[in-house]
């Protein structure tokens, strides 16, 4: 899969940009892997806003 994502290098680390992440994910993926992903990122979200709360 060479070149289809666009990673910028910083020292020994290599980061992923998000508009070639996004484009990765609108050209590969099916409708229903789209769907799988929300849905966990729905979660995460809802977790995260869950330790804030009881974080007071």
């Amino acid at each position: 899969m060479a070149g289809h994502l666009v990673a910028e290098h910083h020292g020994n680390y290599r980061f992923v940009t998000l508009v070639s992440l996004f484009a990765y994910r609108r050209r590969h993926w099916t409708p229903e892997q789209a769907e799988r992903y929300n849905a966990t990122l729905d979660d995460a979200t809802a977790l995260d806003q869950a330790a804030e709360h009881l974080a007071g």
